[in-house]
């Protein structure tokens, strides 16, 4: 079982309040700012953090800068991002509930920074076998040798995984491999889908 983290087990701020903010501060249309939230196809630069070739500290500093507040603020923002009513714990707990008689991971397309914060929150090294972070590994979904370096981590095979993701894109990707492939939608729709699968 590989699931993603963000938009699966964490539900990030709505990005309306981004653009809020970016209206705010004079910043609605600010290219930086909308290809840092925008996903690795969508974003050289988005894929850039999310290999490890951008370090995060320079996304929060150059962040920071554009929006003309200051460090201390910038942490905060970010420390608030990650609140624990943003945590699905219902999903982790069934994931959790899965060991040992399943092998589990996190598949997560996020910075080099994100090990430690995510940990910090919520504690993610304790619910799943691995964490597999892009920035770590130079790899991004849905890049196909993302899939095949978590496959091999967990010593499976394609078909013998399922694999969960709130972008259609990262689904399909998984699914060219073989691998059973599910596309988050809400609680009810995955958790039944899951287990339809595990009791095949």
């Amino acid at each position: 079982m590989i699931v993603d983290f963000g938009g699966v087990l964490y539900f990030p701020p709505d990005l309306q309040a981004l653009r809020r903010w970016q209206k705010f501060l004079g910043l609605k249309n600010d290219g930086p700012l909308n290809e840092f939230f925008a996903t690795p196809g969508e974003s050289d630069y988005a894929r850039k953090v999310f290999t490890g070739e951008i370090p995060e500290a320079e996304v929060w500093k150059k962040l920071g800068s554009r929006w003309r507040i200051s460090p201390w603020l910038v942490r905060f923002v970010r420390k608030k991002s990650f609140s624990k009513r943003r945590f699905n714990q219902p999903v982790a707990d069934f994931i959790q509930s899965l060991r040992p008689h399943f092998q589990t991971a996190i598949l997560s397309n996020a910075g080099d920074q994100d090990r430690q914060i995510f940990n910090e929150a919520y504690c993610i090294e304790d619910l799943v076998d691995t964490v597999i972070i892009s920035a770590e590994v130079g790899l991004a979904k849905p890049d196909p040798r993302i899939y095949h370096l978590a496959l091999d981590r967990l010593g499976v095979q394609p078909g013998e995984t399922v694999f969960v993701d709130d972008l259609q894109d990262n689904v399909e990707a998984a699914r060219q491999l073989g691998i059973r492939a599910l596309q988050f939608q809400s609680n009810d729709q995955i958790l039944m889908e899951i287990k339809g699968i595990l009791k095949s």
